[in-house]
């Protein structure tokens, strides 16, 4: 049996994230295959050994695509696809929404990201049935995020 005293991780990003760099450290690599295929932010993994006692792993991590940000927790869910949480952080770059514990509204994340790719803001605010953002211009807009329509059959 050979003894692996080393694990190097690198992802596309350059270095592993430090909680999933912490995780790897049991130093089997059956467990360190299971925590990669339960670990929710990896994508796809390989695993090489190293001469004379490493093994290296390189991951693809999955991209966030938007973040909601929790008045309650005051911590960052990061959000892939689909609403798939990828993870959470003290700060984020990403397009986010406040909001109070719900469920997080993807159409309401859709639009800012959409608000985001158009005028570089990254705040979104879900207030009432609306998501507020304040543009560059100091232009404060309520976008619905329910539209009821109305018609007459006469």
């Amino acid at each position: 049996m050979i003894k692996i005293n080393k694990i190097e991780c690198k992802s596309q990003y350059g270095a592993c994230p430090s909680e999933i760099n912490s995780k790897l450290q049991t130093l089997n690599s059956k467990q360190i295959k299971k925590i990669l295929d339960d670990e929710q932010m990896v994508s796809d993994y390989s695993i090489q050994y190293a001469f004379p006692d490493k093994l290296k792993v390189d991951i693809l991590l999955k991209k966030a695509r938007f973040a909601v940000y929790n008045k309650d927790t005051q911590i960052y869910l990061l959000l892939g696809n689909a609403d798939e949480v990828l993870g959470t952080s003290d700060e984020t770059l990403l397009p986010y929404v406040i909001q109070n514990g719900e469920t997080p509204n993807l159409f309401a994340l859709t639009l800012m990201e959409g608000v985001f790719n158009m005028y570089q803001v990254n705040k979104g605010e879900m207030i009432n049935s609306g998501l507020v953002v304040e543009l560059p211009t100091r232009v404060r807009v309520i976008l619905p995020l329910e539209i009821k329509i109305a018609y007459d059959k006469n």
